[in-house]
């Protein structure tokens, strides 16, 4: 028995015959405007200046590593800030 499939824009079940309707777009969508609608929704990212600085000052890092620098910084300077007033 095979898995059913759905469309990842508005959940119509992929793969069913609907006789005179256009055919599934691809795999994940189930016509050419669901997929055009989903494509709008997708976030848009901009990798941080600073992140690709610190990738290539510590080649072994991961973004892992660099959120946990970022966070102890922030740590430092709200400390910093807090000892000053």
């Amino acid at each position: 028995m095979m898995d059913k499939k759905y469309c990842l824009n508005c959940g119509s079940l992929l793969g069913v015959d609907c006789g005179d309707a256009e055919p599934d777009y691809s795999e994940h969508y189930c016509s050419k405007g669901c997929y055009k609608e989903d494509e709008k929704e997708i976030p848009q990212v901009e990798i941080p200046l600073d992140l690709a600085t610190f990738i290539k000052n510590n080649p072994g890092a991961n973004f892992n590593d660099y959120l946990e620098e970022k966070i102890v910084q922030r740590f430092i300077k709200e400390n910093e800030k807090e000892s000053g007033e």
